[in-house]
């Protein structure tokens, strides 16, 4: 009975030890920052036209993407890309706080303030690397139905629910992205309602399925995403796994970045397939 009991507490030490060993693995990936120098994007803000080499320089010194840019007036643009800029390259701390009982997020500790919010158009999608669970850094991610308000599939024991796109801001790490057909979003968003209220079930996708015929009866975040673009005919894991998490959305070519904080802008450019 005792070589029993010392073996299990063998185990269990090695299981702590193994957790948290994970828990300072994934701390490497909490928030990128420019290891470039800032540059004087002044003068790209006055042209007339951009060239893709401007569209390139514009999002690795400010995290705005084409859809962005395209959208704003030149005095906005102005004033959103200096402000971008300011919070690209901005250094405030990072604070991982505890919100389940093996999960944490991380948070800027001023709150994100001074970072910008793109403009949200309904079925935007916002998507952050910054929760972790264990040493498993799945993210997570939320969808715009309306300005300013998000549905989201937060933990195990919430239902999916309203929060506002504006607290996204306090992440260490935030992309938000647009479909790239530029008509399915507002399609995406009238679906993502009826998934309000909807029990979280963490393994969505194997069970219960990804698309039931009777209606969906458990979701999680990045499955509250995927769920409502398959209605409007859009497949935003085209990869075809049965488990989806917040990293699909971004890699799975359905969507383009409208603007990012905290995240490499060379990764994000080369797994969407961005031409610029």
């Amino acid at each position: 009975m005792k070589k029993l009991t010392r073996l299990a507490l063998v185990f269990a030490a090695l299981a702590v030890a193994c957790v948290n060993i994970n828990m300072i693995a994934v701390e490497i990936g909490r928030r990128w920052v420019p290891a470039y120098d800032r540059s004087d994007v002044a003068p790209i803000l006055r042209r007339k036209a951009l060239s893709p080499a401007d569209y390139h320089e514009l999002f690795i010194q400010t995290g705005m993407g084409k859809p962005l840019i395209d959208s704003l007036s030149p005095d906005e643009l102005e004033r959103f890309a200096l402000s971008s800029q300011d919070a690209f390259f901005g250094g405030a701390d990072v604070i991982c706080e505890q919100v389940g009982i093996i999960t944490r997020e991380e948070r800027l500790a001023d709150g994100g303030a001074g970072r910008p919010m793109a403009p949200l158009l309904p079925g935007d999608v916002l998507v952050t690397f910054s929760t972790h669970s264990a040493g498993w850094r799945h993210g997570h991610s939320g969808i715009i139905t309306e300005p300013n308000r998000l549905l989201e599939a937060y933990m195990v024991g919430r239902p999916a629910g309203y929060s506002y796109a504006s607290d996204w801001l306090r992440y260490s790490t935030l992309i938000v992205l647009r479909p790239k057909d530029g008509v399915s979003g507002r399609a995406a968003a009238y679906h993502a309602q009826d998934l309000e209220g909807v029990n979280y079930a963490l393994l969505t996708g194997i069970w219960p399925i990804k698309s039931p015929e009777g209606g969906v009866t458990g979701t999680q975040c990045a499955h509250l995403i995927w769920y409502p673009y398959y209605l409007a005919g859009v497949d935003a894991d085209p990869g075809g796994d049965w488990l989806i998490e917040p990293r699909d959305l971004v890699t799975g070519g359905a969507f383009d970045v409208v603007c990012a904080y905290g995240v490499d802008p060379e990764w994000l450019l080369d797994v969407t397939g961005a031409d610029y």
